[in-house]
Protein backbone atom coordinates (compact mmCIF):
# COMPACT_ATOMS: atom_id res chain seq x y z
CA UNK A 1 0.00 0.00 0.00
CA UNK A 2 1.04 3.58 -0.54
CA UNK A 3 1.74 5.50 2.62
CA UNK A 4 -1.16 7.78 1.72
CA UNK A 5 -3.54 4.80 1.76
CA UNK A 6 -5.76 3.59 -1.02
CA UNK A 7 -6.16 6.21 -3.69
CA UNK A 8 -6.43 6.67 -7.43
CA UNK A 9 -4.44 9.19 -9.39
CA UNK A 10 -6.04 10.43 -12.56
CA UNK A 11 -3.78 12.40 -14.87
CA UNK A 12 -5.57 12.99 -18.13
CA UNK A 13 -6.98 9.57 -19.02
CA UNK A 14 -4.34 7.71 -17.04
CA UNK A 15 -5.38 5.96 -13.86
CA UNK A 16 -2.93 4.84 -11.25
CA UNK A 17 -4.68 2.26 -9.11
CA UNK A 18 -2.67 2.23 -5.92
CA UNK A 19 -4.90 -0.10 -3.91
CA UNK A 20 -2.67 -2.97 -2.87
CA UNK A 21 0.60 -2.10 -4.65
CA UNK A 22 2.52 0.83 -6.04
CA UNK A 23 1.76 0.19 -9.68
CA UNK A 24 1.63 2.59 -12.61
CA UNK A 25 2.00 2.59 -16.38
CA UNK A 26 5.58 2.42 -17.59
CA UNK A 27 4.43 3.55 -21.03
CA UNK A 28 2.54 6.40 -22.65
CA UNK A 29 0.34 6.60 -25.75
CA UNK A 30 -1.64 9.71 -26.77
CA UNK A 31 -5.25 9.58 -25.61
CA UNK A 32 -6.60 9.97 -29.14
CA UNK A 33 -4.83 6.74 -30.17
CA UNK A 34 -4.88 4.75 -26.96
CA UNK A 35 -8.02 2.69 -27.36
CA UNK A 36 -7.31 1.68 -30.96
CA UNK A 37 -3.62 0.99 -30.39
CA UNK A 38 -4.20 -1.11 -27.26
CA UNK A 39 -7.00 -3.21 -28.71
CA UNK A 40 -5.99 -6.84 -28.38
CA UNK A 41 -2.75 -6.03 -26.54
CA UNK A 42 -1.51 -8.14 -23.67
CA UNK A 43 0.09 -6.51 -20.65
CA UNK A 44 3.18 -7.35 -18.65
CA UNK A 45 4.46 -6.03 -15.35
CA UNK A 46 8.04 -5.27 -14.38
CA UNK A 47 8.95 -4.89 -10.70
CA UNK A 48 11.82 -2.68 -9.57
CA UNK A 49 13.57 -1.78 -6.33
CA UNK A 50 16.66 0.44 -5.94
CA UNK A 51 17.45 0.41 -9.68
CA UNK A 52 17.28 -3.38 -9.91
CA UNK A 53 14.61 -5.60 -11.45
CA UNK A 54 13.16 -7.85 -8.75
CA UNK A 55 10.66 -10.64 -8.34
CA UNK A 56 6.92 -9.80 -8.29
CA UNK A 57 5.56 -8.62 -4.96
CA UNK A 58 9.03 -7.96 -3.52
CA UNK A 59 8.46 -5.85 -0.38
CA UNK A 60 8.98 -2.16 -1.08
CA UNK A 61 9.14 -2.60 -4.86
CA UNK A 62 7.09 -0.68 -7.41
CA UNK A 63 5.58 -2.16 -10.54
CA UNK A 64 5.43 -0.78 -14.09
CA UNK A 65 2.90 -2.13 -16.56
CA UNK A 66 3.46 -2.08 -20.31
CA UNK A 67 1.68 -3.50 -23.35
CA UNK A 68 2.69 -5.94 -26.04
CA UNK A 69 0.95 -4.47 -29.08
CA UNK A 70 -0.55 -6.48 -31.88
CA UNK A 71 0.72 -5.89 -35.45
CA UNK A 72 -2.45 -3.90 -36.05
CA UNK A 73 -1.78 -1.88 -32.90
CA UNK A 74 1.70 -1.02 -34.10
CA UNK A 75 0.36 0.05 -37.49
CA UNK A 76 -2.28 2.26 -35.85
CA UNK A 77 0.39 3.78 -33.59
CA UNK A 78 2.73 4.74 -36.43
CA UNK A 79 -0.12 6.17 -38.50
CA UNK A 80 -1.41 8.19 -35.56
CA UNK A 81 1.97 9.60 -34.57
CA UNK A 82 2.77 10.61 -38.15
CA UNK A 83 -0.55 12.38 -38.68
CA UNK A 84 -0.58 14.22 -35.34
CA UNK A 85 -1.62 17.88 -35.43
CA UNK A 86 1.05 20.57 -35.39
CA UNK A 87 1.91 22.42 -32.19
CA UNK A 88 4.29 25.37 -31.82
CA UNK A 89 7.37 25.08 -29.64
CA UNK A 90 6.29 28.20 -27.73
CA UNK A 91 3.07 26.46 -26.66
CA UNK A 92 5.02 23.47 -25.34
CA UNK A 93 7.39 25.76 -23.46
CA UNK A 94 4.44 27.60 -21.90
CA UNK A 95 2.81 24.33 -20.84
CA UNK A 96 5.97 22.96 -19.26
CA UNK A 97 6.09 25.67 -16.63
CA UNK A 98 2.80 24.84 -14.87
CA UNK A 99 3.64 21.12 -15.11
CA UNK A 100 6.98 21.72 -13.39
CA UNK A 101 5.20 23.78 -10.72
CA UNK A 102 2.87 20.81 -10.14
CA UNK A 103 5.86 18.51 -9.93
CA UNK A 104 7.36 20.66 -7.16
CA UNK A 105 4.10 21.33 -5.29
CA UNK A 106 3.78 18.99 -2.27
CA UNK A 107 0.00 19.38 -2.43
CA UNK A 108 -0.30 18.30 -6.06
CA UNK A 109 -1.24 14.76 -7.09
CA UNK A 110 1.58 14.71 -9.67
CA UNK A 111 4.12 15.40 -6.93
CA UNK A 112 2.56 12.63 -4.82
CA UNK A 113 2.74 10.15 -7.67
CA UNK A 114 6.40 10.88 -8.36
CA UNK A 115 7.25 10.55 -4.67
CA UNK A 116 5.30 7.32 -4.39
CA UNK A 117 6.97 5.67 -7.37
CA UNK A 118 10.44 6.99 -8.15
CA UNK A 119 12.42 6.79 -4.88
CA UNK A 120 11.76 3.08 -4.37
CA UNK A 121 12.19 2.15 -8.02
CA UNK A 122 15.30 4.23 -8.83
CA UNK A 123 16.98 4.20 -5.42
CA UNK A 124 17.27 8.00 -5.32
CA UNK A 125 15.79 9.77 -2.26
CA UNK A 126 12.84 12.11 -2.72
CA UNK A 127 14.87 15.15 -1.61
CA UNK A 128 17.42 14.52 -4.35
CA UNK A 129 14.68 14.18 -6.95
CA UNK A 130 13.01 17.41 -5.81
CA UNK A 131 16.24 19.38 -6.03
CA UNK A 132 17.05 18.02 -9.49
CA UNK A 133 13.53 18.64 -10.82
CA UNK A 134 13.82 22.27 -9.79
CA UNK A 135 16.22 22.80 -12.71
CA UNK A 136 13.36 22.04 -15.13
CA UNK A 137 12.14 25.54 -14.26
CA UNK A 138 15.05 26.87 -16.32
CA UNK A 139 14.11 24.90 -19.43
CA UNK A 140 13.41 27.29 -22.29
CA UNK A 141 12.50 25.58 -25.54
CA UNK A 142 12.20 28.63 -27.82
CA UNK A 143 15.91 29.57 -27.57
CA UNK A 144 16.69 25.87 -27.86
CA UNK A 145 14.70 25.73 -31.09
CA UNK A 146 16.86 28.56 -32.46
CA UNK A 147 19.95 26.39 -31.95
CA UNK A 148 18.14 23.46 -33.58
CA UNK A 149 17.75 25.46 -36.80
CA UNK A 150 21.15 27.20 -36.59
CA UNK A 151 23.77 26.66 -39.28
CA UNK A 152 27.23 26.70 -37.67
CA UNK A 153 29.63 29.03 -39.48
CA UNK A 154 32.86 27.69 -40.95
CA UNK A 155 34.77 29.71 -38.33
CA UNK A 156 33.61 27.18 -35.71
CA UNK A 157 36.28 24.82 -37.04
CA UNK A 158 38.99 27.30 -36.10
CA UNK A 159 37.86 28.94 -32.87
CA UNK A 160 34.96 29.34 -30.46
CA UNK A 161 31.98 31.21 -31.94
CA UNK A 162 28.76 32.45 -30.37
CA UNK A 163 25.62 30.38 -30.22
CA UNK A 164 22.48 32.31 -31.20
CA UNK A 165 21.08 34.20 -28.23
CA UNK A 166 23.10 32.28 -25.63
CA UNK A 167 26.13 32.94 -23.42
CA UNK A 168 29.38 31.12 -24.02
CA UNK A 169 30.41 29.64 -27.33
CA UNK A 170 30.98 26.55 -29.44
CA UNK A 171 33.98 25.09 -31.26
CA UNK A 172 33.94 22.17 -33.71
CA UNK A 173 36.80 19.68 -33.73
CA UNK A 174 37.01 18.03 -37.12
CA UNK A 175 38.10 14.39 -36.98
CA UNK A 176 37.56 13.63 -40.65
CA UNK A 177 40.33 13.03 -43.17
CA UNK A 178 39.48 16.33 -44.83
CA UNK A 179 39.85 18.05 -41.49
CA UNK A 180 43.59 17.50 -41.69
CA UNK A 181 43.85 19.51 -44.90
CA UNK A 182 44.68 23.23 -44.97
CA UNK A 183 41.67 25.41 -44.33
CA UNK A 184 41.15 26.51 -47.92
CA UNK A 185 41.28 22.94 -49.27
CA UNK A 186 38.58 21.39 -47.09
CA UNK A 187 35.54 22.11 -49.22
CA UNK A 188 32.01 22.40 -47.89
CA UNK A 189 31.65 22.55 -44.13
CA UNK A 190 28.08 21.45 -43.37
CA UNK A 191 24.81 21.20 -45.22
CA UNK A 192 21.20 21.08 -44.21
CA UNK A 193 19.25 17.86 -44.60
CA UNK A 194 15.52 17.16 -44.17
CA UNK A 195 14.30 16.79 -40.60
CA UNK A 196 13.72 13.15 -39.63
CA UNK A 197 10.17 11.99 -40.21
CA UNK A 198 10.51 9.37 -37.48
CA UNK A 199 12.75 9.62 -34.42
CA UNK A 200 13.27 6.51 -32.30
CA UNK A 201 15.01 6.85 -28.94
CA UNK A 202 16.40 4.33 -26.49
CA UNK A 203 16.54 5.57 -22.88
CA UNK A 204 18.41 3.40 -20.38
CA UNK A 205 19.43 3.71 -16.74
CA UNK A 206 17.73 4.85 -13.56
CA UNK A 207 18.35 8.62 -13.64
CA UNK A 208 14.94 10.17 -14.33
CA UNK A 209 14.18 12.01 -17.53
CA UNK A 210 16.27 10.49 -20.34
CA UNK A 211 13.14 9.60 -22.33
CA UNK A 212 11.73 13.07 -21.69
CA UNK A 213 14.89 14.82 -22.90
CA UNK A 214 14.89 12.78 -26.11
CA UNK A 215 11.25 13.74 -26.59
CA UNK A 216 11.81 17.45 -26.01
CA UNK A 217 14.73 17.58 -28.43
CA UNK A 218 12.59 15.89 -31.08
CA UNK A 219 9.79 18.40 -30.52
CA UNK A 220 12.09 21.24 -31.60
CA UNK A 221 12.02 20.07 -35.21
CA UNK A 222 9.65 21.44 -37.82
CA UNK A 223 7.73 19.60 -39.04
CA UNK A 224 7.55 17.54 -35.89
CA UNK A 225 8.60 13.92 -36.33
CA UNK A 226 6.79 10.88 -35.01
CA UNK A 227 8.67 10.14 -31.78
CA UNK A 228 8.86 6.70 -30.21
CA UNK A 229 11.08 6.15 -27.18
CA UNK A 230 11.89 2.82 -25.63
CA UNK A 231 11.57 3.43 -21.92
CA UNK A 232 13.89 2.12 -19.20
CA UNK A 233 12.66 -0.60 -16.86
CA UNK A 234 14.92 0.89 -14.20
CA UNK A 235 13.08 4.26 -14.38
CA UNK A 236 9.78 3.80 -16.23
CA UNK A 237 7.44 6.30 -14.55
CA UNK A 238 8.69 9.88 -14.83
CA UNK A 239 8.26 10.54 -18.55
CA UNK A 240 4.77 8.96 -18.82
CA UNK A 241 3.58 11.03 -15.86
CA UNK A 242 4.86 14.31 -17.32
CA UNK A 243 3.55 13.59 -20.80
CA UNK A 244 0.14 12.85 -19.31
CA UNK A 245 0.24 16.16 -17.41
CA UNK A 246 1.13 18.03 -20.61
CA UNK A 247 -1.70 16.30 -22.45
CA UNK A 248 -4.15 17.57 -19.84
CA UNK A 249 -3.25 21.13 -20.89
CA UNK A 250 -3.27 20.55 -24.65
CA UNK A 251 -3.42 17.09 -26.29
CA UNK A 252 -1.79 18.41 -29.49
CA UNK A 253 1.46 19.16 -27.63
CA UNK A 254 2.36 15.48 -27.29
CA UNK A 255 0.12 13.85 -29.90
CA UNK A 256 3.17 12.75 -31.91
CA UNK A 257 4.90 10.95 -29.01
CA UNK A 258 4.74 7.43 -27.61
CA UNK A 259 6.85 5.85 -24.88
CA UNK A 260 6.86 2.06 -24.75
CA UNK A 261 8.82 -0.92 -23.54
CA UNK A 262 9.80 -3.91 -25.63
CA UNK A 263 12.37 -6.67 -25.37
CA UNK A 264 15.66 -6.40 -27.24
CA UNK A 265 15.39 -10.17 -27.67
CA UNK A 266 12.19 -9.79 -29.67
CA UNK A 267 14.19 -9.83 -32.88
CA UNK A 268 11.29 -9.29 -35.26
CA UNK A 269 9.82 -6.36 -33.31
CA UNK A 270 13.21 -4.71 -32.74
CA UNK A 271 13.98 -4.95 -36.47
CA UNK A 272 10.56 -3.57 -37.40
CA UNK A 273 10.99 -0.56 -35.11
CA UNK A 274 14.53 0.15 -36.36
CA UNK A 275 13.40 0.04 -39.99
CA UNK A 276 10.83 2.77 -39.24
CA UNK A 277 13.46 5.18 -37.89
CA UNK A 278 15.15 8.00 -39.78
CA UNK A 279 17.11 8.96 -36.66
CA UNK A 280 18.09 6.88 -33.63
CA UNK A 281 19.00 8.63 -30.37
CA UNK A 282 20.73 6.12 -28.10
CA UNK A 283 21.14 7.03 -24.41
CA UNK A 284 22.55 3.85 -22.91
CA UNK A 285 25.67 1.98 -21.93
CA UNK A 286 28.30 1.19 -24.54
CA UNK A 287 27.36 -2.50 -24.65
CA UNK A 288 23.70 -1.70 -25.23
CA UNK A 289 24.56 0.80 -27.97
CA UNK A 290 26.79 -1.78 -29.67
CA UNK A 291 23.93 -4.29 -29.51
CA UNK A 292 21.46 -1.84 -31.07
CA UNK A 293 23.96 -0.98 -33.81
CA UNK A 294 24.28 -4.70 -34.59
CA UNK A 295 20.47 -4.95 -34.66
CA UNK A 296 20.39 -2.04 -37.15
CA UNK A 297 22.75 -3.87 -39.47
CA UNK A 298 20.81 -7.14 -39.20
CA UNK A 299 17.54 -5.33 -39.89
CA UNK A 300 18.94 -3.73 -43.03
CA UNK A 301 17.94 -0.33 -41.62
CA UNK A 302 19.75 2.91 -42.42
CA UNK A 303 18.91 5.54 -39.80
CA UNK A 304 21.32 8.22 -38.67
CA UNK A 305 22.66 7.47 -35.17
CA UNK A 306 23.26 9.83 -32.27
CA UNK A 307 25.15 7.94 -29.56
CA UNK A 308 25.24 8.90 -25.89
CA UNK A 309 27.21 6.18 -24.13
CA UNK A 310 29.55 5.86 -21.14
CA UNK A 311 31.40 9.10 -20.36
CA UNK A 312 33.72 10.59 -17.74
CA UNK A 313 33.50 14.05 -16.17
CA UNK A 314 35.75 16.06 -13.85
CA UNK A 315 35.98 19.26 -11.78
CA UNK A 316 38.73 21.89 -11.98
CA UNK A 317 39.33 24.73 -9.52
CA UNK A 318 41.75 27.57 -10.25
CA UNK A 319 43.86 29.21 -7.59
CA UNK A 320 41.82 32.43 -7.97
CA UNK A 321 38.98 30.63 -6.21
CA UNK A 322 41.14 29.36 -3.35
CA UNK A 323 40.58 32.41 -1.19
CA UNK A 324 38.78 32.97 2.09
CA UNK A 325 36.02 34.81 0.20
CA UNK A 326 35.49 32.42 -2.72
CA UNK A 327 36.14 28.95 -1.34
CA UNK A 328 32.96 29.02 0.82
CA UNK A 329 31.12 29.74 -2.44
CA UNK A 330 32.74 26.93 -4.41
CA UNK A 331 32.96 24.09 -1.87
CA UNK A 332 29.19 23.53 -1.47
CA UNK A 333 28.74 23.52 -5.25
CA UNK A 334 31.56 21.03 -5.74
CA UNK A 335 29.93 18.92 -3.02
CA UNK A 336 26.60 19.13 -4.85
CA UNK A 337 28.21 17.84 -8.05
CA UNK A 338 29.29 14.73 -6.12
CA UNK A 339 26.06 14.17 -4.18
CA UNK A 340 23.56 14.37 -7.04
CA UNK A 341 22.83 10.87 -8.39
CA UNK A 342 25.45 9.45 -5.98
CA UNK A 343 28.15 9.75 -8.68
CA UNK A 344 26.23 7.30 -10.87
CA UNK A 345 25.79 9.62 -13.83
CA UNK A 346 28.18 10.38 -16.69
CA UNK A 347 28.14 14.00 -15.55
CA UNK A 348 29.32 13.20 -12.01
CA UNK A 349 32.90 14.42 -11.46
CA UNK A 350 35.53 11.73 -10.96
CA UNK A 351 38.57 13.78 -9.95
CA UNK A 352 38.81 17.33 -8.62
CA UNK A 353 41.86 19.03 -10.14
CA UNK A 354 42.89 21.88 -7.84
CA UNK A 355 45.61 24.40 -8.64
CA UNK A 356 48.45 24.94 -6.25
CA UNK A 357 49.85 28.37 -5.46
CA UNK A 358 46.68 30.03 -4.23
CA UNK A 359 46.05 31.83 -0.96
CA UNK A 360 44.59 28.50 0.24
CA UNK A 361 45.94 25.05 -0.59
CA UNK A 362 44.36 21.97 -2.19
CA UNK A 363 44.37 20.46 1.32
CA UNK A 364 42.25 23.37 2.56
CA UNK A 365 39.97 22.90 -0.46
CA UNK A 366 39.52 19.25 0.58
CA UNK A 367 38.77 20.28 4.17
CA UNK A 368 36.14 22.80 3.01
CA UNK A 369 34.64 20.20 0.70
CA UNK A 370 34.45 17.70 3.55
CA UNK A 371 32.59 20.22 5.71
CA UNK A 372 30.19 21.03 2.86
CA UNK A 373 29.47 17.35 2.24
CA UNK A 374 28.61 16.87 5.90
CA UNK A 375 26.05 19.66 5.71
CA UNK A 376 24.58 18.91 2.29
CA UNK A 377 24.66 15.17 2.79
CA UNK A 378 22.02 15.42 5.52
CA UNK A 379 19.65 17.07 3.01
CA UNK A 380 20.64 14.86 0.08
CA UNK A 381 21.20 11.46 1.70
CA UNK A 382 22.77 8.51 -0.10
CA UNK A 383 20.55 6.41 -2.27
CA UNK A 384 22.71 3.91 -4.14
CA UNK A 385 26.12 3.97 -2.46
CA UNK A 386 27.95 0.74 -1.71
CA UNK A 387 29.09 1.11 1.91
CA UNK A 388 31.41 -1.90 1.85
CA UNK A 389 33.14 -0.65 -1.29
CA UNK A 390 33.60 2.84 0.15
CA UNK A 391 35.01 1.49 3.43
CA UNK A 392 37.49 -0.65 1.48
CA UNK A 393 38.53 2.49 -0.36
CA UNK A 394 38.92 4.33 2.95
CA UNK A 395 41.27 1.60 4.19
CA UNK A 396 43.27 1.77 0.97
CA UNK A 397 43.81 5.54 1.13
CA UNK A 398 44.45 5.41 4.87
CA UNK A 399 47.33 3.03 4.13
CA UNK A 400 48.60 5.38 1.41
CA UNK A 401 48.41 8.26 3.89
CA UNK A 402 50.72 6.41 6.25
CA UNK A 403 53.38 6.58 3.56
CA UNK A 404 52.73 10.24 2.76
CA UNK A 405 51.11 9.48 -0.59
CA UNK A 406 47.61 10.68 0.34
CA UNK A 407 45.69 12.70 2.93
CA UNK A 408 42.33 11.42 4.15
CA UNK A 409 40.01 14.26 5.20
CA UNK A 410 36.83 12.36 6.02
CA UNK A 411 36.23 9.80 8.75
CA UNK A 412 35.28 6.15 8.51
CA UNK A 413 31.76 7.05 9.69
CA UNK A 414 31.17 9.81 7.12
CA UNK A 415 28.73 8.81 4.34
CA UNK A 416 31.36 9.89 1.80
CA UNK A 417 35.13 9.83 1.32
CA UNK A 418 37.41 12.80 0.63
CA UNK A 419 41.12 12.32 -0.04
CA UNK A 420 43.97 14.32 -1.54
CA UNK A 421 45.97 12.01 -3.78
CA UNK A 422 49.71 12.75 -3.92
CA UNK A 423 50.84 9.62 -5.80
CA UNK A 424 52.78 10.05 -9.05
CA UNK A 425 50.23 9.48 -11.81
CA UNK A 426 50.94 7.21 -14.73
CA UNK A 427 48.09 5.97 -16.97
CA UNK A 428 47.40 3.00 -14.69
CA UNK A 429 47.22 5.07 -11.48
CA UNK A 430 45.05 7.63 -13.28
CA UNK A 431 42.61 4.92 -14.36
CA UNK A 432 42.63 3.45 -10.84
CA UNK A 433 41.82 6.84 -9.29
CA UNK A 434 38.97 7.40 -11.75
CA UNK A 435 37.49 3.99 -10.94
CA UNK A 436 37.82 4.70 -7.21
CA UNK A 437 35.72 7.88 -7.51
CA UNK A 438 32.36 6.24 -6.89
CA UNK A 439 29.89 5.99 -4.01
CA UNK A 440 30.44 9.66 -3.09
CA UNK A 441 34.23 9.43 -3.18
CA UNK A 442 36.03 12.70 -3.90
CA UNK A 443 39.65 12.46 -5.01
CA UNK A 444 41.38 15.82 -4.99
CA UNK A 445 44.39 16.01 -7.29
CA UNK A 446 46.73 18.99 -6.80
CA UNK A 447 48.15 20.36 -10.07
CA UNK A 448 50.68 23.16 -10.62
CA UNK A 449 48.52 24.72 -13.35
CA UNK A 450 45.18 23.85 -14.91
CA UNK A 451 47.01 24.14 -18.22
CA UNK A 452 48.55 20.69 -17.60
CA UNK A 453 45.18 18.91 -17.61
CA UNK A 454 45.06 18.24 -21.38
CA UNK A 455 48.58 16.85 -21.63
CA UNK A 456 49.12 15.11 -18.30
CA UNK A 457 45.63 13.88 -17.40
CA UNK A 458 42.68 14.12 -19.77
CA UNK A 459 44.80 13.61 -22.87
CA UNK A 460 45.76 10.18 -21.51
CA UNK A 461 42.14 9.04 -21.61
CA UNK A 462 40.13 7.91 -24.66
CA UNK A 463 38.72 11.07 -26.23
CA UNK A 464 35.42 9.31 -26.99
CA UNK A 465 34.82 8.80 -23.26
CA UNK A 466 35.38 12.39 -22.10
CA UNK A 467 32.40 14.60 -21.43
CA UNK A 468 32.20 17.52 -18.97
CA UNK A 469 34.70 19.63 -17.08
CA UNK A 470 32.95 21.69 -14.40
CA UNK A 471 35.11 24.66 -13.49
CA UNK A 472 35.72 27.43 -11.02
CA UNK A 473 38.09 29.80 -12.82
CA UNK A 474 38.42 33.28 -14.26
CA UNK A 475 36.73 32.96 -17.65
CA UNK A 476 37.76 36.50 -18.58
CA UNK A 477 41.48 35.85 -18.11
CA UNK A 478 43.54 35.68 -21.33
CA UNK A 479 44.59 32.09 -20.61
CA UNK A 480 40.99 30.78 -20.52
CA UNK A 481 40.33 30.43 -24.25
CA UNK A 482 43.63 28.61 -24.95
CA UNK A 483 42.79 26.24 -22.09
CA UNK A 484 39.26 25.68 -23.44
CA UNK A 485 40.74 25.02 -26.88
CA UNK A 486 43.21 22.46 -25.50
CA UNK A 487 40.53 20.72 -23.41
CA UNK A 488 38.23 20.47 -26.42
CA UNK A 489 41.01 19.11 -28.58
CA UNK A 490 41.60 16.21 -26.18
CA UNK A 491 37.90 15.30 -26.13
CA UNK A 492 36.06 17.38 -23.50
CA UNK A 493 32.70 18.32 -25.03
CA UNK A 494 31.23 20.62 -22.36
CA UNK A 495 32.58 23.29 -20.03
CA UNK A 496 30.18 24.40 -17.31
CA UNK A 497 30.61 25.84 -13.84
CA UNK A 498 30.74 23.93 -10.56
CA UNK A 499 27.35 23.10 -9.13
CA UNK A 500 25.85 22.54 -12.57
CA UNK A 501 27.63 19.33 -13.54
CA UNK A 502 24.43 17.28 -13.51
CA UNK A 503 22.21 19.99 -14.99
CA UNK A 504 23.29 20.73 -18.56
CA UNK A 505 21.47 23.15 -20.81
CA UNK A 506 20.14 21.20 -23.80
CA UNK A 507 21.11 24.00 -26.19
CA UNK A 508 24.78 23.15 -25.66
CA UNK A 509 26.86 20.13 -26.61
CA UNK A 510 25.55 16.75 -25.49
CA UNK A 511 28.44 14.33 -26.02
CA UNK A 512 29.69 16.44 -28.93
CA UNK A 513 26.29 16.83 -30.60
CA UNK A 514 24.20 19.99 -30.90
CA UNK A 515 20.44 20.17 -31.57
CA UNK A 516 21.24 21.39 -35.11
CA UNK A 517 22.83 17.99 -35.79
CA UNK A 518 19.28 16.67 -36.22
CA UNK A 519 19.03 18.57 -39.51
CA UNK A 520 22.67 19.01 -40.50
CA UNK A 521 25.20 16.73 -42.12
CA UNK A 522 28.78 17.61 -41.24
CA UNK A 523 32.23 15.99 -41.09
CA UNK A 524 33.07 13.44 -38.43
CA UNK A 525 34.01 15.19 -35.21
CA UNK A 526 32.38 16.81 -32.21
CA UNK A 527 31.35 20.15 -30.76
CA UNK A 528 32.78 21.52 -27.53
CA UNK A 529 30.68 24.18 -25.84
CA UNK A 530 31.35 26.67 -23.07
CA UNK A 531 28.11 27.38 -21.21
CA UNK A 532 28.98 30.74 -19.66
CA UNK A 533 30.45 34.15 -20.34
CA UNK A 534 31.31 35.02 -16.75
CA UNK A 535 32.07 31.92 -14.68
CA UNK A 536 32.03 33.77 -11.35
CA UNK A 537 28.60 35.30 -12.03
CA UNK A 538 27.16 31.88 -12.89
CA UNK A 539 28.74 30.32 -9.79
CA UNK A 540 27.20 33.04 -7.63
CA UNK A 541 23.82 32.41 -9.25
CA UNK A 542 24.02 28.66 -8.60
CA UNK A 543 25.09 29.28 -4.99
CA UNK A 544 22.04 31.51 -4.46
CA UNK A 545 19.78 28.80 -5.87
CA UNK A 546 21.32 26.18 -3.56
CA UNK A 547 20.97 28.44 -0.52
CA UNK A 548 17.31 29.14 -1.32
CA UNK A 549 16.66 25.41 -1.58
CA UNK A 550 18.45 24.73 1.71
CA UNK A 551 16.43 27.43 3.44
CA UNK A 552 13.17 26.13 1.99
CA UNK A 553 13.87 22.48 2.78
CA UNK A 554 14.71 23.29 6.40
CA UNK A 555 11.27 24.71 7.13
Amino acid sequence: MLETGSWMLETGNWKLDADGARTAPGFWIPAALRERVLEGATFETTWGLRAQLVAPQTPGATAATWPRLTPTGWRMLWEGLRTAPAAPVAALEAALQPVVRRLLDPCDVLHHAVHALLPAHTGFPAAMLDFAFGFFQDLRLVPLAQVATWTPPAEARESFVRLPGLPGGVRFFDRSVLGRLPRGARGAWARSIPAPRTLVGFAAGNIPGAALLITLLGQLLQPRPAILVRNSRREPFFTPLLLAALEELDPALVANVAVLLWDYDDVALQAAVLREADLLVLVAGDDTIARIEADVRRAGASPRLHRHGHKLSFNAVAREFLTAERLPLVAPLAALDTLIWDQNGCLSPRLHFVEEGGALTPEEYAAALTAALRVLGTRLPCGLCDLHRRHSRFDKFHALAAGGRATVHSTYEDPFLVVVDHRPYDPLILAEAINDARDRTVIVRPVPELAVLPSEYLGRLPARNLQTLSVALDSRAPEFLPLAEALGRCGVTALRTVGRAAFPDLAYSWDGLLPCDFITRRPAGYYTTCEFDDALAQIEDTAMRLNRWLEGSSR
